[in-house]
């Protein structure tokens, strides 16, 4: 009985034992984790200012190095050397550095050369347009007193309008009856609301105006010419240049009545008349 007993209250205390055993293993388990939560914590912040640290440090690094790059490239400007730019550089750059950033200077243009300009064509009688002309109908300007609003024909499908300066100085009949040279490669103009589309040649004096005359067998629309100039009239002549004006200081009615160029006499078509005035003589043509 003794012995049960006994061993009855060895197992009693060897499972007391195991029992606190196990309580202390655990108490200390939780300890270690305890301990190792707060070592994790420790360790974390130690990281995060390692890596403010060093991103501190890193800017301060930046600013230091573009500092030292500035200070060499104002140094270079002021010994005449030209920076270059190393293309990739990964250095960045502040917003303030941006907005500070030296403007490039501007460097002049350099067009290419112009091509040669076309030559300007020799200014001589060919490049005028003048045309035997019969004049169909004659009528007094509404808004001119010294103008006349001539129908003539000059060879064309239709009738040309000019606007003549001679009504103080020939009357309708007698212009109706003369065969007269009309310039047709101006540039329409418009004299008091009427639009003119030629002019009528006339000699010219300080009394006296007349048209001149064209041969009796000339037919209208046929042009005037000039022995050993090429008749080739502009389409229209460009006022700028002047042709008419220019030719017409050399155009001249001579002592026989007769008009002339360069003091050759100037004809018609196939006409072997000349151009002619009735009455002038010696005196220039406009």
């Amino acid at each position: 009985m003794r012995v049960l007993n006994f061993f009855r209250s060895s197992l009693y205390y060897s499972r007391m034992a195991g029992n606190l055993k196990a309580t202390r293993l655990d108490h200390l388990a939780n300890e270690i984790e305890s301990l190792i939560s707060v070592v994790e914590k420790e360790i974390a912040g130690f990281v995060v200012a390692a890596v403010a640290t060093e991103e501190k440090e890193n800017a301060l690094l930046q600013k230091e190095v573009l500092k030292s790059k500035e200070e060499l490239i104002n140094l270079q400007k002021k010994n005449g050397v030209s920076h270059i730019e190393i293309p990739g550089a990964n250095i960045s750059k502040t917003p303030k550095q941006e907005k500070k950033q030296e403007q490039k200077p501007k460097t002049a243009k350099i067009s290419a050369p112009k091509t040669q300009e076309k030559a300007a064509l020799p200014v001589h009688f060919g490049r005028l347009d003048l045309r035997m002309g019969k004049i169909l109908e004659v009528n007094e300007h509404p808004q001119a007193e010294n103008l006349y609003v001539e129908t003539i024909d000059v060879g064309e499908e239709q009738p040309r309008t000019v606007i003549s300066g001679i009504r103080k100085h020939i009357s309708k009949e007698n212009l109706l009856a003369t065969p007269v040279v009309v310039a047709c490669n101006l540039k329409p103009a418009k004299l008091r609301g009427v639009k003119s589309y030629g002019m009528l040649l006339c000699a010219v004096s300080d009394k006296s105006v007349e048209p001149l005359r064209s041969p009796a067998d000339a037919r209208p629309g046929q042009r005037l010419q000039v022995e050993g100039v090429e008749c080739m009239p502009d389409a229209e002549l460009n006022p700028k240049e002047k042709v008419f004006e220019t030719v017409a200081k050399q155009l001249r009615i001579n002592s026989d009545k007769v008009l002339v160029y360069n003091d050759v006499a100037v004809t018609c078509g196939d006409s072997k008349g000349f151009i002619t005035t009735k009455n002038m003589s010696d005196c220039s043509v406009a």
